[in-house]
């Protein structure tokens, strides 16, 4: 019973989905970095997360809004690609075909292995936020400067140190993230009604969008022991415990890996994928 309420569930909210597309939306979509902070010094953690706030990705979600992320680590010779991930639509891994959008405000987390087997090292994870460029709405080559650009590319440097590295807190900063990516959508494009009609200017940023409490705090916590394999353990904690509860069960650096690793729960007639939902 359970399986045949989350099929008709799902199919209920694919349909309204496909509804919405004609209608106006006027609504702001959003992506707050809460995980790691730009130029801080962390310790070498295991797992060390990732953590995105996202908003309105339910209201714009014909258009799939997507935030994908790549983790670097430098040296003096080359950039070594240690990982990667994606968030949104179409993401949809081991969830059932066509289920719906998720809730107006979600926290998204991922998570790496990497750090935890380096002392002394620096760290660039990029960032790509876009919504509509999955239906080929703007080009293969529409330039992130341009104000048509539907979303954003950047990336932050982070460093890993025994010595000076502070343990990984997640309100650090402040209850309010910073946003790293905003874009305006009015509705459907006149000209093709399959693509987004943005709002130009692009507006700013909504303040404090997303609150990092207790409750995000502790999701986070319980997400990376989840991912340790470990018993009667807490995160964070220095003493790379991770890699001795199961060593048949690790973090890669392969993508697929990395999806796995991505952690929703999306709760619709039972079903649980993938999302942590936040309540409103």
């Amino acid at each position: 019973m359970i399986l045949k309420f989350c099929t008709v569930s799902l199919w209920i909210a694919a349909l309204f989905s496909q509804s919405s597309l004609s209608s106006s939306i006027d609504t702001t979509v959003q992506v707050d970095l809460i995980f790691p902070r730009n130029n801080t010094v962390y310790q070498p953690v295991f797992p060390f997360p990732f953590v995105f706030g996202l908003h309105n990705f339910s209201t714009s979600w014909n258009y799939k809004p997507a935030v994908t992320w790549r983790l670097l680590q430098l040296t003096t010779e080359r950039e070594i690609d240690e990982g990667r991930g994606r968030i949104g639509e179409g993401y949809g891994e081991g969830a059932p075909a066509g289920w719906g959008p998720p809730a107006a405000k979600y926290l998204a987390i991922n998570a790496s292995n990497s750090m935890a087997r380096t002392n002394e090292s620096t760290w660039v994870l990029e960032y790509g936020f876009v919504v509509g460029n999955d239906l080929g709405c703007f080009g293969k080559y529409i330039r992130d400067d341009d104000f048509n650009y539907p979303g954003r590319r950047d990336r932050i440097f982070f460093n890993i140190s025994k010595t000076s590295g502070s343990m990984p807190d997640i309100r650090a900063d402040g209850s309010c993230p910073p946003s790293i990516g905003v874009v305006g959508i009015q509705g459907p494009n006149q000209t093709n009604p399959a693509c987004p009609l943005l709002s130009t200017p692009r507006p700013d940023p909504i303040p404090c969008a997303f609150t990092v409490d207790q409750q995000v705090v502790d999701q986070v916590s319980q997400s990376m022991v989840e991912r340790s394999k470990c018993h009667n353990v807490t995160w964070p904690n220095g003493t790379g415990i991770g890699f001795k509860c199961d060593p048949s069960i690790h973090l890669t650096k392969s993508s697929w890996a990395t999806k796995q690793s991505l952690h929703w729960t999306l709760s619709i007639g039972g079903l649980s994928i993938f999302l942590f939902l936040v309540s409103m």
